[in-house]
Parts: structure tokens; sequence; C-alpha cells
């Protein structure tokens, strides 16, 4: 009977081992699937620097052929400096060979453009004569020197505020009371005249102006130097002239990892400017159609900015006063010069 009891014992034991042994095989094996991924990314890098810098005109100039523009608070320093009024002012002997820097480096990792608007003017006389209209003194014409002073030039004016003079006629009568008048610092230019010379000094691939100042006769040397600002670039808005100012926008684009400074050639673009003194008339006659011109031409420049009334444009027999630049620079004059440029450096699409 033991022995029974004994024996179902043990099966119960056997059934139970192989009851634990089946789940522990279900616990290991089982099918497995397993994956995992990790990424990771870092802005692109823009890495552009842009920088304007410097100054290209003063309020006062040292003493000397190569004045440049200066901060110095002593008055025996200066040959060139503004009165009262303040401003800005270029005159004969001054010059910047320092000038504007720009500045455009960097190597970007994304597409991008680059958008240049200039706004520019320059002092100019236009083709004409011109001259400085000089009252004769009272009883200094007189019926007997009458002829000979009408064969040298003589005028008249007919009393307006802004004068029109008219030449006296060979075999006209004299007037014991007639107001006459000569003209005087009398110049003759053939070609446009721009005193202020300018250069586009080191950017990449313009060396055309990296060779020196230009004959200021004929060539606007400041449109120039914009021009090669932006040689190859694509003309967004064509130039526009109004009361002497020209505007116009240019842009140039480049691709991720261009090298700016090669790309878009504005590294290290220094515009400079002078406007040369003349101190005999062998170098003023240089370039100009007759001797002395510029120096003169220089003289009448001088005048209108002075509103000097007596200043005057020969027409024929008459002469008026000279018409200063408005819509365009096809008038007679422009006193001031000026440079402004606005540079955006934008990502693309």
């Amino acid at each position: 009977m033991k022995k029974n009891v004994m024996m179902r014992v043990a099966s119960a034991l056997l059934v139970a081992v192989l009851l634990t042994t089946c789940s522990i095989s279900g616990t290991f094996a089982k099918y497995v699937t397993e994956d995992a991924g990790a990424d990771q990314a870092r802005v692109a890098k823009w890495g552009v620097e842009l920088q304007v810098a410097g100054t290209l005109y003063g309020e006062k100039y040292e003493d000397g052929v190569s004045s440049k523009p200066t901060a110095s608070t002593n008055a025996d320093d200066f040959s060139v400096a503004v009165d009262a009024h303040g401003g800005k002012i270029v005159a004969p002997g001054t010059l910047n060979d320092n000038g504007l820097a720009i500045q455009l480096n960097g190597t970007p990792e994304v597409d991008g453009l680059v958008t240049m608007t200039v706004e520019y003017e320059n002092i100019y006389l236009n083709v004409g004569t011109y001259g400085i209209m000089v009252e004769v003194p009272a009883g200094a014409v007189t019926e007997e020197n009458f002829e000979a002073l009408i064969a040298a030039g003589l005028y008249t004016s007919d009393g307006a505020a802004t004068p029109t003079y008219t030449v006296v006629a060979t075999g006209a009568t004299f007037g014991s009371s007639t107001k006459y008048y000569t003209l005087e610092d009398k110049v003759t230019l053939s070609e446009i005249y721009y005193p202020v010379e300018y250069k586009l000094v080191g950017a990449t691939g313009q060396a055309a102006y990296n060779d020196g100042y230009t004959q200021a006769l004929t060539t606007d040397t400041l449109e120039g130097a914009v021009d090669a600002m932006a040689n190859g670039w694509t003309v967004a808005v064509a130039k526009a002239t109004t009361a002497g100012k020209t505007t116009a926008t240019w842009t140039k684009g480049f691709k991720a990892n261009d090298d700016l400074a090669n790309e878009i050639k504005l590294s290290d673009a220094d515009l400079c400017w002078k406007w040369d003194i003349e101190n005999d008339a062998s170098e003023c006659a240089i370039g100009y159609d007759t001797a002395g011109n510029c120096c003169k031409a220089d003289t009448i420049i001088a005048h209108l900015q002075a509103g000097d009334v007596n200043v005057v444009k020969v027409n024929g027999t008459t002469a008026t006063a000279p018409v200063a630049a408005a819509a365009d620079q096809l008038n007679d004059y422009h006193l001031v010069t000026s440079f402004d440029v606005n540079i955006n450096v934008a990502q693309v699409d």
C-alpha cells in the first residue's frame, strides 16, 4: 500500500517537471525582429562677410597736391575748408586715394543672390562757350574807342533779374548812358568736362580701373567705375537719371560653395577720386581744345557754385545763364558729386 502511494507521488512529480519544461521552452523560443536608426544635421553655413566702409569726401583738406580729407583741427593744416554753411566739398588740388572700401567674402553653403543698387552723380560743364559778364566802368567806353571795343567783344544787357546779353553789332550807335559789358574768363569746351576723376582700385577682374586716373574730358569716370563694379552682372533696373543723379540696380547669383570674392568680384574694391590742380598753361593744354581752358572751366564751375548771376553761356549773338541739370545730364552743368551704394546678399530657393 505504501509502495503504491510512493509510485503515485513520483508520477505526479514527473508530470510537474514535464509541464515546467514546456513552459520554459515557450519563454525562450520566439521570433524577434529589431531595427534602429539615427541621424544628425547642422545648419548650412552662411559666412557672408559684407562691409562698406570709409568716406569719400571731407570738410577740410590738408595743404599740398596730395591733400586728403582730414580730421585735423589745426586751421593752418588746411588749404581747402568749408565755410559756416557746412557740408562736404571738393576743389582743385583735393583727392582721396583711400576712398570707399567694399568687402564681400565668404563661401556660403546655399545658393544666393547679390543685389547692388547705386546712386551716383558727378560734376560737369557741358559743351559750349562760357564766361563771366563784367560791366565796363562808367566812362571807359567812349565814342572814340567804341568801334575798337566792339571788335574785341562788347555786350549790352536787357536789365532783367537774370539778364540776356546781346553782342553789340558793328556799326551800332554809341550810347553815352548805355551800360556795356565784356565777357571775361572765356572758355570754350568741345567736349563735356568732368573735373573730378574716379577710379576703382583692387576689385578682382577690374584691372582696367587699376592703372590710375583717366582723363576727365568727355568720359565720366565715376560712371565707368560704377560699371566696372557691376561687370558681368545682370541689369535688374535700367539706368535712370533725374536732376543729374543716376540710379541703377544690378544682380548676380552664386551657387552653394562658390567663393564670393572670385564669383562676385567685389572684394577689396576701393573707389577713389581726385581733382587735379593745374599750375601752368602747358598742363592745362593737355587734352583740351586751347591752352588754359581746363583751368578756366574750373573757375566757371566755382562761380556757378557761388551763385554768380553774371556767369553766362554764349549762344551765337546772345549770352544767357547756363541751365542746371534737371531731367538728365544734357543740360549745361552740374555741381554735385556723390556715390551711394546698397548691397544685399540673400539666400534663394
